[in-house]
Protein backbone atom coordinates (compact mmCIF):
# COMPACT_ATOMS: atom_id res chain seq x y z
CA UNK A 1 0.00 0.00 0.00
CA UNK A 2 1.90 3.58 -1.10
CA UNK A 3 2.01 5.91 1.49
CA UNK A 4 0.70 9.66 0.75
CA UNK A 5 3.19 12.44 0.10
CA UNK A 6 3.58 14.52 3.01
CA UNK A 7 4.08 18.38 1.96
CA UNK A 8 7.12 20.15 2.28
CA UNK A 9 7.90 22.20 5.01
CA UNK A 10 8.05 25.17 3.02
CA UNK A 11 4.93 24.98 1.92
CA UNK A 12 3.66 24.67 5.52
CA UNK A 13 5.41 27.45 6.48
CA UNK A 14 3.48 29.66 3.48
CA UNK A 15 0.09 28.35 4.53
CA UNK A 16 0.68 28.94 7.93
CA UNK A 17 1.79 32.71 7.56
CA UNK A 18 -1.22 33.40 5.14
CA UNK A 19 -3.24 31.93 7.95
CA UNK A 20 -1.64 34.21 10.43
CA UNK A 21 -1.92 36.94 8.28
CA UNK A 22 -5.19 36.80 6.57
CA UNK A 23 -6.70 39.87 8.03
CA UNK A 24 -3.84 41.85 6.26
CA UNK A 25 -3.71 40.36 3.16
CA UNK A 26 -7.32 41.20 2.28
CA UNK A 27 -6.98 44.52 3.54
CA UNK A 28 -4.42 45.01 1.17
CA UNK A 29 -6.20 43.51 -1.44
CA UNK A 30 -9.07 45.47 -0.84
CA UNK A 31 -6.56 48.61 -0.54
CA UNK A 32 -5.30 47.90 -3.87
CA UNK A 33 -8.36 47.25 -5.86
CA UNK A 34 -9.76 50.60 -4.07
CA UNK A 35 -6.64 52.57 -5.53
CA UNK A 36 -6.94 51.04 -9.05
CA UNK A 37 -10.70 51.89 -8.46
CA UNK A 38 -9.88 55.40 -7.72
CA UNK A 39 -7.21 56.26 -10.22
CA UNK A 40 -9.24 54.81 -13.02
CA UNK A 41 -12.33 57.17 -12.25
CA UNK A 42 -9.67 60.07 -11.49
CA UNK A 43 -8.80 59.62 -14.86
CA UNK A 44 -12.12 59.40 -16.57
CA UNK A 45 -12.96 62.54 -14.90
CA UNK A 46 -10.10 64.56 -16.03
CA UNK A 47 -11.21 63.12 -19.50
CA UNK A 48 -14.59 64.42 -18.99
CA UNK A 49 -13.36 67.83 -17.74
CA UNK A 50 -10.93 68.25 -20.55
CA UNK A 51 -13.75 67.36 -23.23
CA UNK A 52 -16.40 69.87 -21.37
CA UNK A 53 -13.76 72.09 -21.36
CA UNK A 54 -12.61 71.76 -25.22
CA UNK A 55 -16.59 71.88 -26.06
CA UNK A 56 -16.75 75.02 -24.76
CA UNK A 57 -13.79 77.14 -25.89
CA UNK A 58 -14.89 75.42 -29.43
CA UNK A 59 -18.18 77.51 -28.68
CA UNK A 60 -16.45 80.91 -28.85
CA UNK A 61 -17.06 82.52 -31.71
CA UNK A 62 -13.37 83.41 -33.47
CA UNK A 63 -12.20 84.27 -37.02
CA UNK A 64 -10.88 81.78 -39.26
CA UNK A 65 -9.10 84.76 -41.11
CA UNK A 66 -6.05 86.62 -38.60
CA UNK A 67 -6.90 89.95 -40.66
CA UNK A 68 -10.11 89.75 -39.76
CA UNK A 69 -11.06 91.46 -36.09
CA UNK A 70 -12.85 89.19 -33.64
CA UNK A 71 -16.07 89.69 -32.60
CA UNK A 72 -17.22 91.73 -29.76
CA UNK A 73 -16.75 90.40 -26.54
CA UNK A 74 -14.41 87.70 -27.66
CA UNK A 75 -12.00 88.11 -24.99
CA UNK A 76 -14.55 87.92 -22.49
CA UNK A 77 -16.05 84.94 -23.72
CA UNK A 78 -12.17 83.16 -23.75
CA UNK A 79 -11.61 84.21 -19.96
CA UNK A 80 -14.58 82.92 -18.87
CA UNK A 81 -13.96 79.78 -19.89
CA UNK A 82 -10.38 79.85 -18.88
CA UNK A 83 -11.86 80.74 -15.49
CA UNK A 84 -14.71 77.99 -15.35
CA UNK A 85 -12.12 75.48 -16.89
CA UNK A 86 -9.46 76.01 -14.78
CA UNK A 87 -6.47 73.77 -14.70
CA UNK A 88 -7.34 72.07 -18.19
CA UNK A 89 -5.45 72.43 -21.39
CA UNK A 90 -8.46 74.11 -23.22
CA UNK A 91 -8.19 77.34 -20.55
CA UNK A 92 -4.63 77.46 -21.09
CA UNK A 93 -5.23 78.03 -24.70
CA UNK A 94 -8.24 79.99 -23.73
CA UNK A 95 -6.65 82.38 -21.64
CA UNK A 96 -3.42 82.53 -24.43
CA UNK A 97 -6.39 83.26 -27.13
CA UNK A 98 -8.25 85.83 -24.98
CA UNK A 99 -4.65 87.76 -24.42
CA UNK A 100 -4.28 87.90 -28.28
CA UNK A 101 -7.52 89.47 -29.11
CA UNK A 102 -6.47 92.16 -26.34
CA UNK A 103 -3.09 92.67 -27.98
CA UNK A 104 -4.66 92.66 -31.28
CA UNK A 105 -6.87 95.73 -30.14
CA UNK A 106 -3.72 97.83 -30.45
CA UNK A 107 -4.52 100.13 -27.50
CA UNK A 108 -2.71 101.05 -24.51
CA UNK A 109 -5.40 99.24 -22.59
CA UNK A 110 -5.42 96.07 -24.36
CA UNK A 111 -1.72 95.99 -24.18
CA UNK A 112 -1.36 96.59 -20.65
CA UNK A 113 -4.27 93.70 -20.19
CA UNK A 114 -2.70 91.43 -22.82
CA UNK A 115 0.81 91.46 -20.54
CA UNK A 116 -0.57 90.39 -18.03
CA UNK A 117 -3.34 87.51 -19.53
CA UNK A 118 -0.10 86.36 -21.17
CA UNK A 119 2.10 86.18 -17.73
CA UNK A 120 -0.81 84.81 -16.09
CA UNK A 121 -0.61 81.47 -18.68
CA UNK A 122 3.51 81.10 -17.75
CA UNK A 123 2.55 80.96 -14.14
CA UNK A 124 -0.61 78.76 -14.10
CA UNK A 125 0.11 76.50 -16.57
CA UNK A 126 4.28 76.05 -16.48
CA UNK A 127 4.58 72.55 -18.56
CA UNK A 128 1.53 73.80 -20.82
CA UNK A 129 2.93 73.61 -24.95
CA UNK A 130 2.36 77.33 -24.96
CA UNK A 131 4.66 78.49 -22.76
CA UNK A 132 7.00 79.87 -25.30
CA UNK A 133 4.01 81.90 -27.39
CA UNK A 134 2.96 83.37 -23.67
CA UNK A 135 6.56 84.73 -22.95
CA UNK A 136 6.55 86.08 -26.76
CA UNK A 137 3.26 87.43 -25.96
CA UNK A 138 4.58 89.58 -22.79
CA UNK A 139 7.53 90.85 -24.64
CA UNK A 140 5.69 91.75 -27.38
CA UNK A 141 3.31 93.60 -24.93
CA UNK A 142 5.99 95.72 -22.97
CA UNK A 143 7.35 96.70 -26.38
CA UNK A 144 3.91 97.87 -27.66
CA UNK A 145 3.64 99.83 -24.18
CA UNK A 146 7.38 101.72 -25.10
CA UNK A 147 8.81 99.30 -22.60
CA UNK A 148 12.61 99.26 -24.41
CA UNK A 149 14.48 97.93 -21.59
CA UNK A 150 11.99 95.18 -20.16
CA UNK A 151 10.94 93.74 -23.55
CA UNK A 152 14.84 93.39 -24.81
CA UNK A 153 15.30 91.19 -21.32
CA UNK A 154 12.45 89.24 -22.15
CA UNK A 155 13.84 88.46 -25.73
CA UNK A 156 17.13 87.38 -24.59
CA UNK A 157 15.24 85.72 -21.35
CA UNK A 158 13.22 84.02 -24.75
CA UNK A 159 16.29 82.94 -26.95
CA UNK A 160 17.87 81.53 -23.42
CA UNK A 161 14.83 79.21 -22.66
CA UNK A 162 13.02 78.34 -26.18
CA UNK A 163 15.86 78.14 -28.75
CA UNK A 164 14.58 75.84 -30.25
CA UNK A 165 10.87 76.74 -29.98
CA UNK A 166 9.48 77.03 -33.33
CA UNK A 167 8.92 80.91 -32.31
CA UNK A 168 12.81 81.64 -32.36
CA UNK A 169 12.95 83.64 -35.51
CA UNK A 170 10.08 85.79 -34.67
CA UNK A 171 11.93 86.48 -31.50
CA UNK A 172 14.72 86.78 -33.06
CA UNK A 173 13.09 89.70 -35.70
CA UNK A 174 11.76 91.42 -32.67
CA UNK A 175 14.76 91.68 -30.98
CA UNK A 176 16.52 92.90 -33.77
CA UNK A 177 14.07 95.48 -34.34
CA UNK A 178 14.82 96.97 -31.06
CA UNK A 179 18.31 96.78 -31.17
CA UNK A 180 18.39 98.92 -34.55
CA UNK A 181 18.57 102.08 -32.81
CA UNK A 182 21.03 101.67 -30.11
CA UNK A 183 22.77 98.23 -30.75
CA UNK A 184 22.87 98.26 -34.59
CA UNK A 185 26.14 95.86 -34.10
CA UNK A 186 23.65 93.37 -32.93
CA UNK A 187 20.82 93.69 -35.03
CA UNK A 188 22.84 93.69 -38.44
CA UNK A 189 24.23 90.37 -36.55
CA UNK A 190 20.29 89.06 -35.64
CA UNK A 191 19.43 89.81 -39.09
CA UNK A 192 22.59 88.20 -40.54
CA UNK A 193 21.91 84.72 -38.68
CA UNK A 194 18.16 84.18 -39.40
CA UNK A 195 18.94 84.59 -43.24
CA UNK A 196 21.73 82.28 -42.69
CA UNK A 197 20.02 79.68 -40.51
CA UNK A 198 16.66 79.66 -42.73
CA UNK A 199 16.71 81.75 -45.70
CA UNK A 200 13.92 80.35 -47.31
CA UNK A 201 11.47 81.57 -44.86
CA UNK A 202 9.43 84.81 -44.45
CA UNK A 203 11.34 85.73 -41.34
CA UNK A 204 14.70 85.27 -43.59
CA UNK A 205 13.07 87.79 -46.25
CA UNK A 206 11.94 90.32 -44.04
CA UNK A 207 15.62 90.26 -42.16
CA UNK A 208 17.41 90.88 -45.67
CA UNK A 209 15.05 93.91 -45.89
CA UNK A 210 16.03 95.47 -43.04
CA UNK A 211 19.58 94.84 -43.21
CA UNK A 212 19.17 96.42 -46.66
CA UNK A 213 17.51 99.30 -45.00
CA UNK A 214 20.04 99.22 -41.87
CA UNK A 215 22.80 99.73 -44.52
CA UNK A 216 21.74 102.76 -46.10
CA UNK A 217 22.26 104.33 -42.26
CA UNK A 218 24.60 102.54 -41.30
CA UNK A 219 26.75 101.37 -44.41
CA UNK A 220 30.07 100.72 -42.05
CA UNK A 221 28.09 97.66 -41.02
CA UNK A 222 29.11 96.06 -43.94
CA UNK A 223 32.59 94.92 -42.68
CA UNK A 224 29.99 92.44 -40.48
CA UNK A 225 28.75 90.59 -43.18
CA UNK A 226 30.04 87.20 -43.80
CA UNK A 227 31.42 86.54 -47.72
CA UNK A 228 29.38 84.43 -50.09
CA UNK A 229 31.96 82.87 -52.03
CA UNK A 230 33.88 80.63 -50.16
CA UNK A 231 37.89 81.13 -50.74
CA UNK A 232 39.54 79.12 -53.01
CA UNK A 233 42.51 77.31 -52.73
CA UNK A 234 45.41 77.05 -54.75
CA UNK A 235 45.99 73.47 -56.38
CA UNK A 236 49.64 72.54 -56.41
CA UNK A 237 51.27 72.39 -60.37
CA UNK A 238 52.78 68.82 -61.00
CA UNK A 239 54.39 68.11 -64.20
CA UNK A 240 51.55 65.48 -65.33
CA UNK A 241 50.26 66.28 -68.55
CA UNK A 242 47.79 68.98 -68.76
CA UNK A 243 44.35 67.99 -69.30
CA UNK A 244 41.49 69.97 -70.80
CA UNK A 245 38.01 69.64 -69.47
CA UNK A 246 34.95 71.57 -69.93
CA UNK A 247 34.61 74.15 -67.57
CA UNK A 248 31.50 74.61 -65.17
CA UNK A 249 30.15 77.39 -63.50
CA UNK A 250 27.32 77.47 -61.37
CA UNK A 251 25.73 80.43 -59.94
CA UNK A 252 23.20 80.63 -57.23
CA UNK A 253 20.75 84.02 -57.52
CA UNK A 254 18.19 85.06 -54.96
CA UNK A 255 15.69 88.19 -56.18
CA UNK A 256 14.04 90.38 -53.38
CA UNK A 257 10.81 92.21 -54.00
CA UNK A 258 10.76 94.69 -51.90
CA UNK A 259 7.04 95.77 -52.90
CA UNK A 260 5.84 92.31 -52.51
CA UNK A 261 7.87 91.05 -49.52
CA UNK A 262 8.44 87.81 -51.50
CA UNK A 263 11.59 86.15 -52.09
CA UNK A 264 12.12 84.23 -55.43
CA UNK A 265 14.81 81.33 -55.17
CA UNK A 266 16.07 80.85 -58.87
CA UNK A 267 17.29 77.16 -59.21
CA UNK A 268 20.99 76.80 -59.96
CA UNK A 269 22.32 78.30 -63.36
CA UNK A 270 24.49 75.88 -65.25
CA UNK A 271 26.66 77.44 -67.44
CA UNK A 272 29.60 75.35 -69.71
CA UNK A 273 32.12 76.83 -71.56
CA UNK A 274 33.60 74.80 -73.79
CA UNK A 275 37.02 75.17 -75.36
CA UNK A 276 37.15 76.51 -79.06
CA UNK A 277 38.63 74.17 -81.53
CA UNK A 278 39.93 75.56 -84.67
CA UNK A 279 40.64 73.38 -88.52
CA UNK A 280 44.73 72.34 -88.55
CA UNK A 281 46.45 76.18 -90.00
CA UNK A 282 47.29 75.65 -94.23
CA UNK A 283 51.14 75.28 -94.22
CA UNK A 284 52.90 77.69 -96.36
CA UNK A 285 56.34 75.84 -97.18
CA UNK A 286 56.94 74.64 -100.67
CA UNK A 287 56.64 70.99 -101.54
CA UNK A 288 59.15 68.76 -101.34
CA UNK A 289 61.31 68.20 -104.29
CA UNK A 290 60.92 64.95 -106.37
CA UNK A 291 63.28 62.48 -106.12
CA UNK A 292 65.68 61.95 -108.93
CA UNK A 293 65.22 58.95 -111.27
CA UNK A 294 67.56 56.02 -111.14
CA UNK A 295 70.31 55.77 -113.89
Amino acid sequence: METEASPSPSLVGVLAWVEVNKKWLLLGAGTAVFLTVAIFLFILHQAQKEQTASQALSDVRLPYSAGSAPPTGASDALLRVANDHRGTKAAARALLLSAGVLFAEGTEKGYAEAQKRFAQVSQDYPDSPWVAEANLGVAASLAALGKTAEATAEYEEIRRRFGSSPIIDDVKLALARLYEPQKPEQAFKLYEELMKDNPNTASAMEAGIRQDNLLKVRPELAKLKEPVVPPVTATPLTNQPIKVTPLTNRAATLLSNVSNRVVTNLQPLLLTNRPATSPPAASNAPPAPAPAPAK
